[in-house]
């Protein structure tokens, strides 16, 4: 089955989504220059409004994050349990994935991930806590000239293989998706993991103004 909405909204005088610059998105349509809101900021809301309204289940939502660590590390936490300790299980977990953490302990790319894969995620790196907790952490460390020269995939591989075997093989079936009813409707792309991207059920076009509008307006 095939829908197609089509919609007509009123917004009062503003700019409603602007890039990396700070300036007002806007694109070139029937010869006249209109104003735009992006796909992306459209289904950012629509994400947000599951949440803010609990129109679904928490167990039925995703989670779109660069903070992996930090949504891992708060699950982790308990009485008497090193936080460097937790770090390392999570880093090297994620590592065997072939997801890697930059400079500030976020992941390279934002993740699109359902709240039962992160529950899982968890619950493997507290099974095997203890030998992940172990690794070195080269985190903290001062990155040396020959290190800075090596191939990020290598890297990546070297990370990988520092993973107990048995968390080598069990991380990537979690990241399969599963009942996240928003991760389904706009699907994902994993670029370490191509074979756990999804495609979306929704098709969400960018917004454009029906007015043409010169000059562009700049607000603070």
């Amino acid at each position: 089955m095939r829908i197609e909405i089509h919609v007509l909204q009123n917004f009062a005088p503003s700019n409603l989504n602007r890039d990396d610059t700070g300036s007002p998105k806007d694109t070139e349509f029937g010869g006249y220059r209109r104003a735009r809101i992006s796909s992306q900021c459209l289904k950012r809301a629509v994400r947000r409004y599951f949440n803010d309204h609990d129109l679904l289940p928490a167990a039925n939502r995703a989670v779109r994050t660069k903070r992996l660590l930090e949504h891992a590390q708060l699950r982790l936490k308990k009485d008497g349990r090193d936080e460097a300790a937790i770090r390392r299980a999570i880093t090297t977990a994620l590592a065997a994935g072939g997801l890697k953490l930059d400079e500030k302990n976020l992941t390279q790319y934002l993740l699109f991930l359902g709240e039962g894969e992160v529950n899982k995620f968890v619950a493997l790196v507290e099974k095997h806590f203890e030998a992940l907790a172990k690794v070195q952490d080269k985190t903290d460390a001062a990155p040396t000239d020959a290190a800075k020269k090596r191939p990020a995939r290598k890297e990546k591989a070297e990370a990988k293989l520092a993973a107990p075997e048995e968390v080598q093989k069990a991380v990537p079936p979690l990241f399969a998706g599963g009942k996240e009813a928003d991760l389904a409707l706009f699907g994902r792309m994993l670029a370490d993991l191509p074979e756990k991207n999804s495609d979306a059920a929704c098709q969400v076009a960018h917004a454009i103004s029906p007015n043409k509008i010169h000059p562009m307006e700049w607000d603070f």
